[in-house]
């Protein structure tokens, strides 16, 4: 099946899904560990510009994730989910909802967490979609691909290679109509993003990536 998104390493390999792969110069090990350290996911998580607390990481299959990330103007958004399947060092999946933002967000915290079922993958639609750089308003957000409330799945699968890990990242919605109207908004951009963060917070940490968008 022929890619749609512009930038290399973008695999569709089943008509609901898109696939990023990069190689992070570190053991595999490693790289799980950081995936799931709630102290360093302020420093890569989410769109560059804004700043990210973890409200909520229970890392566990069935635990909650939710972070909260507030733009230098004081706009505020708030995503969450479930971890599905957790293999280290292998394999890491959860579920990835976009909550809300601004006076959304504020008046549902003030009515206490939103409900703890499990979200049903069947009425999935779009990430985070923001083009990389870009500040988001609520308006311009639903215009990227996000879409309030609707889940999609996101599976993260690791592999050795030579002293590296070969990091794949895919992202599964409800249908091919969802992800492609979420990939032709700038989502695949935003997930790039969040990739080449971790890669650069790795390489701070003491490894230097191998191959930026391999596929």
């Amino acid at each position: 099946m022929e890619a749609i998104g512009r930038q290399g390493g973008l695999r569709t390999p089943a008509e609901r899904e898109f696939t990023l792969t990069r190689v992070i110069a570190a053991p595999r090990e490693e790289v799980y560990a950081a995936l799931l350290d709630r102290d360093l996911v302020p420093h890569w998580w989410g769109q560059a510009g804004f700043s990210t607390t973890v409200d909520q990481m229970d890392v566990r299959p069935g635990g909650k994730w939710r972070f909260l990330q507030r733009s230098q103007e004081g706009v505020e958004r708030v995503f969450q989910g479930t971890y599905q399947d957790l293999d280290r060092p292998n394999r890491i999946e959860y579920t990835f909802e976009f909550e809300g933002e601004g006076s959304e967000v504020k008046g549902r915290n003030a009515q206490g967490r939103q409900k703890e079922e499990q979200p049903d993958v069947e009425k999935t639609g779009a990430e985070e979609g923001e083009s990389r750089g870009g500040r988001v308003g609520q308006g311009q957000a639903e215009q990227a691909g996000v879409a309030r409330h609707q889940v999609i799945v996101e599976t993260m699968i690791l592999e050795d290679e030579d002293n590296s890990a070969r990091l794949s990242l895919t992202v599964r919605f409800a249908d091919q109509e969802a992800r492609d109207a979420a990939l032709r908004s700038g989502l695949e951009e935003a997930a790039l993003e969040r990739i080449d963060r971790f890669e650069d917070m790795m390489k701070r940490r003491g490894g230097v990536s191998g191959d930026r968008n391999s596929g």
